[in-house]
Parts: structure tokens; C-alpha cells; sequence
């Protein structure tokens, strides 16, 4: 039985114009039918990547195979990849049905070939009924699925989305992203996705890849990056995090380490890696949904609990979460987040709390 989707492998894959390095030298494999994500800022090679992989953009070194075929020397109409954008790229003077046809009248295929696809693919992204319309004549929505599905309508093994969701406001966003997930769970493809958006991207993907500067920082499922990333860059990319930084050295605990942020506090914190540690290179992270408030004269519980007190400085309630901003003396405000359970009293401004949070998730990892 043949293995759903292609296998994409990257080796040494860089990218240079002129003395800019855009991509610097990349190794990376994606699975066969895995949804795998490429994430970062602006400017960190996640669109040059994706193009050196759809034929756009010729590497200036290194090797990309699909299925163990390089394909570095093949020209894009000719790698059996499928392309979404952000714009749709939907030809105007065409009906729906004629677009997602366009694909399979390149390849000559009979009249009655092409009418079973496009209906069997409009039926799969739910849009049966608006063959006979203008891409002018649908939303948002209905334009990224029709661009989907002529994308995969002549049964491609990989399908790159450039920012597919871009031109979306936020709740269409967010119903396509499931939209999305569904229709690659119903064709035979590995999705290699790009997007700036960090929710997006974890909601989707199998694994993803986080980039800066031209590099993959870190890969891996969204919850090993959430729950371990290997530095700062990652933490905060990669959802909200609070970041400590000692004040005197790093001590080794038999447990982890403790570490001291302002006079008279010590934290307990485990460690996202193996080796020591230096007082300039570390950093202390914890998420702000890991954080619980006490009351002022909370001293702790006795199980290694962290303590930290403070002043309420903002709160905010959004979409079920109260959202709250402390002062702690530590440098930057505090952030901490917790459900709200309904008619619960919101803390104002000028209150004092105490911070807790246990041990394992106070994560000590490098700057860089």
C-alpha cells in the first residue's frame, strides 16, 4: 500500500543573494501525509524555504528530495506539488468549476474525468452547489476552498500553503483553520503550511518548525515547543511566557536548580536541557497559566511551591480567561492567566496577591 502523502527531505538547503544569507544551510525531514508547519518573523526564511521547495526559489546549495528524488533541478510544473497563496490566485474570468478544472485540462484528461474530480473535489470542501459562479461571487471562505481544492483536484502528494489565511478576519480564520485540517485529513498529501501565526500553526500541525534569521530554531510537535522550548526566542514565540532573570549565580539542586530573582526570593526551577549553566546565559521561564494568585500572606505550601508577591497593576477579562498584570519587582510585569469561572470576582488594580506556581513548571533554559 503506498504511504499517504510524499516524504520531503532537505539536506544542506541554502539560499544567498549576493552576501545575504537568506536561508542558511537547512536539514529537515517531513513525514509521509504529516501536516508540518513553518512559523517565525518576518524576514526569518520560512517563504524562501517553502519557495525552494515548490521551484520558485533555486537554491544556491544543497539537496531537496521528494520520495528520494532530487528535485533541485526540476521545474515547478514538474514536481506534482500544489500550491495555495494567500491571494487565492483564482483566475476572475473563470467560473468556479473551470478553476478547479484549469488543473486537470492541462493534463488532457477526458471531459467526463475532469466533471467526476471537480464535483467530487467541490463536494469534499463542501461547495457543490457554486460551480456555475464567478470567484467575485463568493466570500472569503469560499474562495480559499475552491483554491484548495484545485490545488489537490489532480491528486498531488504535497500541497505547500503560502499564508493561505492571511486576507481572513479573525473568526472566518479560525473556521478554516479548521477547514483546513478536515480537508487534508480527506486527501492523499503531506501539507507543508507557512504562517506568522503562532495559535494557527499549533492548532493545525502535526509537527512545526520555528525560524529566525534564516535558521530553524527548534522543531517538533506544538507541545514539545510549548512545554520545552530550547530558548527565550522559542518561549516567547510560541505563546505568552514570563522571563526571569537571576541576579547572582545558578546553584544545582539535586532536584534542578535554585535560583534567586530579587532580594530575599528563590525560585526552584528543572531545567529544558543537560549541561550547566551559566549566571549570564540563563533565563527562568513560566507560562502565565501556571501561575495561581493567593492571597498576601500566602506563604506557601511546603512542596517546593514558588512564592513571589505583588501588586495588581491591570486585569482583563477575554473570551472566558481573566487576564491579569503584576508587579513583582522583578523587572518586567508578570503575567497571569486564569479561567474564569462564571460571575467570579475580578481583582482590581492596586491589590495586593501573592504569585505560586510549582516547580516543574518554572523551566530554566538559555537566552539563546
Amino acid at each position: 500500500m503506498a504511504e499517504r502523502g510524499a516524504r520531503l527531505t532537505l539536506s544542506g538547503v541554502e539560499k544567498q543573494y549576493g552576501k545575504v544569507v537568506a536561508l542558511h544551510p537547512t536539514d529537515l525531514e517531513i513525514e509521509p501525509g504529516e501536516f508540518f508547519s513553518l512559523i517565525g518573523p518576518s524576514g526569518s526564511g520560512k517563504t524562501t524555504l517553502l519557495g525552494t521547495v515548490a521551484g520558485f526559489t533555486p537554491p544556491t546549495r544543497g539537496r531537496i528530495s521528494v520520495d528520494g528524488t532530487d528535485v533541485v533541478a526540476v521545474p515547478p510544473y514538474k514536481r506534482n506539488i500544489g500550491m495555495v497563496f494567500q491571494n487565492y490566485a483564482l483566475f476572475p474570468h473563470m467560473n468556479v468549476f473551470e478553476n478547479v478544472a484549469f488543473p486537470l485540462r492541462l493534463r488532457k484528461l477526458p471531459a467526463d474525468v475532469v466533471r467526476e474530480r471537480v464535483e467530487s473535489m467541490l463536494q469534499s470542501v463542501r461547495l457543490p452547489h457554486v460551480g456555475n459562479r464567478m470567484p467575485s461571487q463568493l466570500s472569503g471562505g469560499q474562495q480559499q476552498r475552491i483554491a484548495l481544492a484545485r490545488a489537490a483536484v489532480y491528486g498531488p502528494r504535497m500541497l505547500l500553503m503560502d499564508e493561505p489565511l492571511g486576507a481572513l478576519d479573525k473568526n472566518l480564520r479560525e473556521e478554516m483553520q479548521l477547514e483546513i485540517k478536515a480537508f487534508h485529513g480527506q486527501v492523499d498529501a503531506t501539507v507543508l503550511y507557512v504562517t506568522h501565526d503562532q495559535d494557527e500553526a499549533a492548532t493545525m500541525s502535526d509537527r512545526l518548525a520555528i525560524m529566525n534569521n534564516g535558521r530553524i530554531v527548534q522543531h517538533g510537535t506544538p507541545r514539545e515547543l510549548y512545554e520545552h522550548p530550547r530558548n527565550a526566542f522559542v518561549a516567547c514565540f510560541l505563546g505568552r511566557a514570563n522571563l526571569f532573570r537571576p541576579i547572582d549565580g545558578v546553584e544545582s539542586t539535586a532536584g534542578g536548580y535554585r535560583l534567586s530573582v530579587k532580594d530575599d526570593v528563590i525560585l526552584n526551577a528543572v531545567s529544558a536541557r543537560t549541561g550547566a549553566f551559566t549566571e549570564r546565559e540563563a533565563v527562568i521561564c513560566v507560562r502565565p497559566e501556571a501561575i495561581r494568585l493567593e492571597s498576601p500572606d500566602f506563604k506557601g505550601d511546603g512542596n517546593g511551591t514558588n512564592v513571589l508577591r505583588g501588586t495588581v497593576i491591570d486585569a482583563v477579562y477575554t473570551a472566558g480567561t481573566l487576564r491579569y498584570q503584576v508587579d513583582a519587582g522583578t523587572g518586567s510585569p508578570v503575567s497571569v492567566w486564569l479561567p474564569s469561572v462564571r460571575q467570579s470576582e475580578m481583582l482590581a488594580a492596586g491589590e495586593p496577591v501573592t504569585l505560586a506556581w510549582p516547580a516543574n513548571a518554572t523551566l530554566l533554559i538559555p537566552e539563546e
